[in-house]
């Protein structure tokens, strides 16, 4: 199931922009009118049908639901109907909900709605939509609202990265299937390692180890696009899912974030230390439904292979698109390379203090 929508993030929060809690299955969501400090803002919780414990925000002034994306909450499950419901706050003030029509129904607490009858909604009202999901209405105030989504975060995050967990992945890839399905593209999955992560720890210990992946997971977030999806795998090791029209744009945007790790000089205590990683990398047009445990095997003997091949490289499934991107590669080294020899050529025989020997 794909609910599409945004969480909403406190201005007060300590999180960057780019750890914002954005489910696949929550994409876009209507914005959302400013309220006071002091006012409860409305939301449904997820229960089943997808993310349990996902918080999808309500608009006061209504939030349409169903399968069309043109509806301010999109939920993609086939018993949802393309606009399914509607969500609303009427003149006394009182949360409602109406059944439009929908063809397998809405049922709050258990019963029926009529369809274009508006039912009050209190807090704790168990809706369902359709056959399969099932949300909770709550009204909170900010302290519950920023306890909701820490503890949320909680299950979904790993602590150290605030990467999503590996779990979450596997939650949230057939959602990403399906909005890649409508926009025509396929789906890229990367396994990402840095090279050579033991030695770090051994010749600067553990700190500096966890310093390291911060810093990288915190690179892996900026060259991240909306939809994308990052995963801490386990220990160095990460997952990228990405939309994408072809292997070959793939290839290019692993290479790009391959390149800025390899560029950047990482510090801890004053010591500096240079990283590089390797990525094995796969491809699938959405449609074709390939599950992701055998898309993150595909790109593991990628991994394998760019690594047995002398690491810092990105390795795909396609020999066109690796023979491309080592072409790309080859034409940076070439052009980084004449750039320092013209300024070697260039540079004075000597310097003050210092002179060249005959």
């Amino acid at each position: 199931v794909a609910v599409r929508g945004t969480l909403p993030w406190r201005e007060d929060s300590s999180v960057d922009s780019k750890t914002e809690t954005k489910l696949t299955d929550l994409i876009r969501q209507a914005g959302l009118a400013p309220r006071s400090s002091g006012s409860l803002a409305p939301y449904f919780i997820v229960i089943r049908g997808g993310t349990p414990g996902t918080m999808l925000p309500l608009s006061v002034e209504g939030t349409t639901i169903g399968r069309s994306p043109g509806n301010g909450m999109q939920i993609l499950e086939g018993s949802i109907s393309r606009t399914h419901a509607k969500f609303f706050v009427d003149p006394e003030g009182e949360p409602r909900i109406t059944d439009l029509g929908s063809a397998n129904g809405s049922f709050l607490n258990g019963n029926l709605i009529e369809p274009h009858v508006p039912m009050r909604l209190r807090d704790g009202d168990r809706l369902q939509l359709g056959s399969l999901v099932v949300i909770k209405f709550v009204r909170l105030d900010p302290c519950e609202e920023r306890f909701h989504k820490e503890m949320f975060d909680r299950t979904v995050r790993d602590s150290l990265t605030t990467l999503y967990k590996r779990e979450y992945l596997f939650e949230q890839f057939g959602p990403l299937l399906t909005r890649c399905i409508g926009l025509g593209l396929g789906v890229a999955v990367m396994v990402i390692d840095i090279d050579h992560f033991k030695a770090i720890n051994d010749l600067h210990g553990h700190d500096a180890g966890d310093e390291v992946l911060k810093e990288v997971c915190a690179l892996l977030r900026h060259h991240a696009r909306q939809d994308d999806l990052i995963v801490r795998y386990g220990g160095e090791e990460f997952v990228f899912a990405l939309p994408c029209p072809n292997i070959i744009r793939a290839v290019e945007r692993a290479d790009v974030i391959r390149r800025a790790v390899e560029q950047r000089n990482f510090e801890h205590q004053g010591r500096s230390i240079r990283l590089t990683l390797s990525i094995g990398l796969t491809f699938t047009m959405a449609d074709k439904n390939q599950s992701i445990t055998a898309l993150i095997s595909e790109a593991d003997k990628k991994l394998l292979e760019a690594k047995a091949l002398g690491r810092n490289q990105v390795l795909s499934t396609s020999s066109a698109a690796n023979t491309i991107n080592q072409r790309v590669r080859r034409d940076l080294l070439t052009s980084t390379s004449a750039t320092i020899a013209k300024k070697i050529g260039n540079a004075p025989a000597y310097s003050e203090g210092f002179q060249t020997r005959p």
